[in-house]
Parts: C-alpha cells; sequence; structure tokens
C-alpha cells in the first residue's frame, strides 16, 4: 500500500469494518472499544523481524504461546503498541482459541504468510488443522560463542534406524507411505552428526553392511544393491529419490523425521515378512549395535524352501558368559532347553553301537520346529501380528519364549505400541511374563512402555499386576524411566500408582 492510497484509504477506522468471532465468543465490540489499527493471528512467537507480538504474559487468562498447543494467537494493535514492537514492546492480547472466524465488509489490504493481498469483502475461516515436526539446524557464524546464546535443544548426535524399501514395492506403494513403511525391512542403526550430510551418512552404512558380511555366517545375509539411494520421507504425500550426484545437498535432518528409508533395487517385492512397523523406536542403549539380518540357519535347508527371517535388534549382548560359549545357545529359547532334555534319552550300554545316528541331532531336529514357532511368535509381536500370536498359541507355543536377548513377546508389544497383543498376552500368557526381565539392562515390560512412552499399555500392564518397583541393571524404576524420557504426566501416573502398590503390600503383609 502507498503512502497516497494510506492517506485516503477506505478502510480508515478499521475495528468498524470487521466482526470478529473465536470459538464462538464475539469479540467486535472489544476491538472497536480498543481502536485497533490492525489484527495480527498466528501460530509462532516471532514475527516482522523477530519481534514478539505475544510477548511474555503473566497476566490470568493467557498462557506463554508454544507453536505445538494447538491454539492460535490473537493480537491487536493500535498506533502506540505497533510502534514500540520493534523495542521490545507487544500488542494488545485479545484472547488465545482454536477457530477464528473474521468478515470483512470493506476492501483492505492483508498479508497470509508474507504474502500482501488487498481483499475484498470476504468471510474467512481460520482453524488449527495441520502439524508437521520440524528440525531446526543452529547456524553460527564465526568460530567464537555468543554469551547470550541459548542452549540448543538439538542433540549432538542422532541416532537413527534405517529400513530398506525394494523397487517393486516402491513403484506399487509410492502414493501411500503408510504401506512403504510397512513393506520396509529394518537394516541397522547408525549414530551421525544432525548436521551430516548423506555422503556422510551413505559411509556410515556401507559400515554397517560390511559389518553384517562380517559376522554372517550364512549365505542368506542381506545383500544390498550398490545402486541404492536415499528416500525423502518428510514430505506429506509420498516418498521421494535422492539424486546420488546430489547427496552432497542434503543433511539427514532433510529427509527423515522418523526412521531413515533408502530404495534397494535388488531387494525382491516377497523378501520382506509380514508387515513390519516403518518407525520402529530406537533402543534407548548407550552403545548402539547394528540391526542384523539374515536367515535362520536351522530351516534354511526346509522341505519349503522358505527363508526364515531373524531380526536382532539394535542391544548390547548378553553380559552372562552361559549365552556366549557357542552359536546354539545364543538361538535356543529356555523353555525349548527344558524340552530339549526330555526328548534326550540317556544312551543304554550296548544299544549305542548298533544305533546309526547320535540321539543328540534326533533331538535337534526335532526341536527345530519348536525353536521356528517361538521366533515366529516373537517376529509376531514386533508387527503386531495378533492373528498370528493367537494361531502360534492354538499350536501350543508357550508364550513365555524369549529371544536370544531374554526380551519376551510382552516386551517387543509393549516397544512398538500394539495395545491388542499386550491384551492378548496379559489375558492367556502366565502372570510371570509381566515381571520377566531381558539381560541386556534387566528390564521388564513395563520400563520399555515407559521409556517409549506408551501410556495406554503403561495403564494395562499396571492394572494388570506389573511391579513399579523393580528396577533394571542401572536402578531405574519404570517411573524413572518415564521421567528419562520428558513424559511427566506418564511418571506422576506412574509415581501415584507406585505409592498406592507399596501402601497395599504393606497392608497385605501386616494383616492380621
Amino acid at each position: 500500500v502507498g503512502g497516497r492510497d494510506l492517506l485516503k484509504r477506505s478502510w480508515k477506522g478499521f475495528a468498524e469494518h470487521i466482526k470478529l468471532v473465536c470459538d464462538g465468543v464475539d469479540l467486535t465490540q472489544k476491538i472497536q472499544d480498543m481502536k485497533l489499527h490492525c489484527l495480527l493471528i498466528l501460530n509462532i512467537p516471532r514475527y516482522a523481524s523477530g519481534t514478539l507480538p505475544w510477548g511474555n504474559p503473566h497476566a490470568v487468562g493467557f498462557e506463554p504461546q508454544n507453536h505445538d498447543d494447538g491454539y492460535l494467537e490473537v493480537i491487536g494493535f493500535t498506533y502506540s503498541s505497533l510502534a514500540t514492537l520493534h523495542v521490545g514492546g507487544h500488542g494488545d492480547r485479545l484472547t488465545q482459541c482454536r477457530e477464528v472466524r473474521l468478515t470483512t465488509h470493506k476492501s483492505m489490504p492483508m498479508q497470509v504468510d508474507g504474502e500482501p493481498c488487498r481483499l475484498r469483502p470476504s468471510h474467512i475461516d481460520i482453524t488449527f488443522r495441520c502439524q508437521s515436526n520440524m528440525v531446526t539446524k543452529p547456524k553460527r557464524r564465526g568460530s567464537m560463542p555468543i554469551v547470550n546464546d541459548p542452549p540448543s535443544t538439538v542433540p549432538e548426535r542422532l541416532r537413527i534406524q534405517v529400513s530398506r524399501i525394494g523397487m517393486a514395492d516402491y513403484e506399487s506403494l509410492h502414493f501411500d507411505k503408510d504401506k512403504l513403511r510397512l513393506a520396509s525391512v529394518p537394516l541397522g542403526i547408525i549414530v551421525v552428526d544432525n548436521n551430516a550430510d548423506l555422503e556422510h551418512v551413505r559411509e556410515e552404512i556401507d559400515k554397517v553392511l560390511v559389518n553384517l558380511k562380517s559376522v554372517s555366517d550364512s549365505e542368506t545375509t542381506t545383500n544390498i544393491s550398490s545402486h541404492w539411494c536415499f528416500l525423502d520421507s518428510t514430505t506429506a504425500e509420498r516418498f521421494f529419490r535422492i539424486d546420488k550426484a546430489q547427496e552432497s545437498l542434503h543433511y539427514i535432518t532433510d529427509i527423515s523425521s522418523e526412521d531413515l528409508y533408502i530404495l534397494d533395487p535388488g531387494l525382491p517385492a516377497g523378501h520382506a515378512p509380514s508387515p513390519l512397523p516403518g518407525s520402529a523406536p530406537s533402543s534407548n542403549g548407550h552403545h548402539p549395535r547394528e540391526m542384523t539380518l539374515r536367515g535362520n540357519g536351522a530351516v534354511t535347508g526346509g522341505e519349503d524352501g522358505s527363508l526364515t527371517l531373524n531380526f536382532t535388534f539394535p542391544v548390547t549382548p548378553p553380559k552372562s558368559p552361559n549365552l556366549l560359549r557357542s552359536p546354539d545357545s545364543l538361538e535356543a529359547l529356555r523353555p525349548v532347553e527344558s524340552v530339549e532334555n526330555l526328548l534326550l534319552q540317556a544312551p543304554q550300554p550296548g544299544v549305542a553301537n548298533r544305533s546309526a545316528p547320535s540321539p543328540r541331532p534326533t533331538g535337534s531336529e526335532s526341536l527345530r520346529p519348536l525353536r521356528k514357532l517361538s521366533g515366529e511368535l516373537i517376529d509376531a509381536s514386533k508387527r503386531g501380528d495378533i492373528q498370528k500370536i493367537a494361531d502360534l498359541h492354538q499350536k501350543g507355543v508357550n508364550l513365555l519364549a524369549t529371544d536370544q536377548y531374554g526380551m519376551t513377546s510382552l516386551h517387543h508389544a509393549a516397544r512398538f505400541g500394539h495395545k491388542d497383543v499386550v491384551k492378548f498376552l496379559i489375558t492367556n500368557a502366565p502372570p510371570v511374563i509381566l515381571d520377566m526381565v531381558e539381560h541386556e539392562k534387566g528390564q521388564t515390560a513395563l520400563h520399555k512402555a515407559a521409556w517409549y512412552q506408551r501410556r495406554t499399555i503403561c495403564h494395562m500392564l499396571v492394572a494388570a499386576g506389573a511391579s513399579l518397583t523393580r528396577t533394571d541393571f542401572h536402578g531405574n524404576s519404570p517411573r524413572q524411566q518415564a521421567l528419562k524420557a520428558e513424559d511427566k504426566e506418564l511418571a506422576a501416573y506412574l509415581e501415584n500408582q507406585e505409592h498406592f502398590q507399596l501402601v497395599q503390600s504393606e497392608d497385605q503383609e501386616t494383616a492380621v
């Protein structure tokens, strides 16, 4: 708007030519009494070269501005407040609401996201509708630190899971992001700087692949094509491929908000098992280990020739020396070991020489179906396949079965947030499953649920009788896990239930 237009403006007396309704409350009379010169509706703390239009309210009825609270700030400006805005002042706070309905009766200038226009008489509805996660990258000029620079909220290192997607799945599902995530296959965990470009990330992924090949004892190790490329998963509609020649121009925070996805042309369409959670949460261990994907050697030579995939999640290996003596002990499950002892009969005198095969291989072969079914139970709990778990339960699979790290199906279901699986296991498994601990950190399923902020699952486990006072190897209770995850509401709930559980146990002990 030019100076002449401003002096001869038809919208002089701005407050007399608009009607403002916020969450059903008519504020028209209020802005007329204040004789506002302009109106500002925003959801960000800073505006117009770093000013703070909302300020830092201390009055009753107004909360500090927060971009993720679901509320819009409605601010009015008089001539005086507009003049002091750039010297530390703020506007006149009108309200915080979720919906604004604005009616203009004359043509007047306005800006939408910084774009100016002259709007004819209109009815305008503004709602807090969509929100996406944003990653901020701090920028600093020069090598000297800034004295008043606030501490950065962005971690120095990112620990992120890498998952790969086959070309066939990408071409058929590239417009459905949820199905693509389900079709992805976890590859490993990498730890990189938050400002690392994709060239550096590619080097880290190559290191993971080298480690996978070095530790593999089977030909079924995941082989990735040398022509793989990164996928941008941050867009709203679909995944986009990143040209390898332009990887130096992109940062890892530009293409990934949760997991990092890569496109592998060499991955066949039917290679992946049943749909896996595309956004598998990362482990909270301090020493990340790569996630291996390899075939189970015990069933590679099966009659149907099928390949059973065994996913080893990123945790440090068990500290118990008994689990490190032989490769067989890593794959054996505790319930299966007891069955093996029952199946293996001691050789009788004079009989061992007449029997060609040794009784131990016979017992091992008979245990293969049990081990396979127990592995399928663990995999189904990771995927949330409740029908598969119910079928395995009907076949007699022990619901207390654990993987090589001592994690039960309840641990995995709590980690990945599968409420129906948790409910099924609570109902059908023995109650001891609630307080079973894994080998690496000594944590129960409630520890896992608290760390990953699975509030509903925490309620279910507590209601089923899970211990709230049991601590892991580091002395952390589930409540302390929730505090570390910065979920204060969950921590308060667990603390309340912890006190109730302690009082209840004391009453039972002192009852006469």
